[in-house]
């Protein structure tokens, strides 16, 4: 895939049907269709008469959603808010041409980001590099990153549908940490939309963004809420890059980071002590004999919340693959074997006292 921009592209989404791929630019974003034809994929370029006005530029942060059988909803997140803007896909032709919209696209529409109180505008920062829509359509995440511990709020909902306009609903308060991802996890058969936030010192917090409140859950550990969470995983060096929700089950998600990734239910209990699987891994080792527990595998007989799996390493992209709700996870990691067979012969040398 090729753009016609010679900037560098900073962000890029796929659609969950896996039809469309946009990807964006200081100058805009580029959007193309993802034709299947003899087993492979051919890009092809959306022209922009499919769109419901310009992409904007600088967007930091992109969420593709489909809302009909050729219509898709693009979020752009920018300096001073997020972009909404329509996209309709036309079919393939054999000659080329041009094929008129199936469909007015969704009218474009702009969330600012509110404006704290006090202020008569909202202050220039960083852009939104938190970005994410429910499965539902209902609301949209957008947050700003802070290099310290907010005094303002800085993680914005907005609620609305396909039909009507977001506007917006709630800003989550401030926490002990800033954020360093978010996801919004499946729908409830209520209704209710939980939003899991992971933040820098690796804790996690879940709100309820339908009650516009933190959730039972968050509120039981208490601030912080690295004092009641598993060591194994607030002590770690690496933090948590990346939530990816189950698609099936509103109370069960991931905790993904450079390498490792952690299986959270907020239905069960948290455990004093997480497990690692494989249970035997080097690193599960290396935890063993700093506390002292070396030899009696400490974590080979505990299983189930907070798991934490050593089993990646280097991981570049972890996420749920298989189409819109789908159930297969997909992890990407940094090929090293090119790098392996440059580097000369290994010098060996044995540790005092093995």
């Amino acid at each position: 895939v090729e753009c016609r921009s010679p900037l560098n592209v900073a962000c890029l989404a796929v659609s969950g049907d896996g039809r469309v791929l946009c990807l964006a630019d200081a100058a805009g974003v580029t959007a193309f269709a993802l034709d299947r034809e003899d087993g492979r994929i051919r890009p092809r370029e959306i022209g922009p008469g499919h769109w419901g006005s310009a992409a904007p530029g600088n967007t930091a942060s992109l969420v593709l959603r489909r809302t009909g059988e050729r219509t898709y909803a693009l979020f752009c997140g920018g300096p001073a808010g997020v972009h909404v803007v329509g996209l309709d896909v036309p079919p393939p032709t054999e000659d080329g041409d041009a094929v008129p919209p199936a469909v007015a696209p969704r009218p474009a529409q702009f969330l600012p980001l509110p404006v704290p109180d006090g202020a008569t505008a909202a202050p220039p920062g960083f852009p939104v590099t938190m970005l994410d829509v429910s499965s539902c359509g209902t609301y949209v995440v957008a947050a700003v990153p802070t290099v310290a511990a907010p005094s303002d709020p800085h993680i914005h909902v907005y609620a609305g549908a396909d039909a009507s306009p977001y506007k917006h609903r709630w800003s989550v308060p401030a926490g002990h940490a800033p954020a360093a991802c978010l996801s919004l996890l499946a729908p409830h058969k209520d209704g209710t939309v939980l939003l899991a936030v992971g933040t820098a010192d690796n804790a996690v917090l879940v709100y309820d963004v339908s009650a516009r409140a933190m959730s039972k859950w968050s509120a039981a550990l208490g601030t912080p809420p690295t004092k009641n969470l598993p060591k194994e995983l607030t002590n770690k060096r690496e933090g948590i890059l990346r939530i990816i929700p189950d698609p099936k089950e509103p109370y069960k998600f991931l905790l993904a980071g450079y390498g490792f990734l952690c299986a959270v239910d907020l239905d069960r209990p948290i455990p004093d002590t997480a497990s690692f699987f494989p249970p035997d891994h080097v690193r599960a080792f290396r935890v063993a004999a700093k506390r002292g527990t070396h030899g009696r595998h400490p974590h080979h007989r505990r299983g189930g919340n907070f798991t934490v799996c050593l089993r990646y390493n280097a991981v570049l992209y972890a996420g749920r693959a298989g189409g819109e709700g789908g159930d297969e996870l997909v992890v990407v990691e940094h090929p090293w074997e090119r790098v392996q067979q440059g580097l000369p012969d290994a010098l060996v040398r044995k540790a005092y006292g093995r």
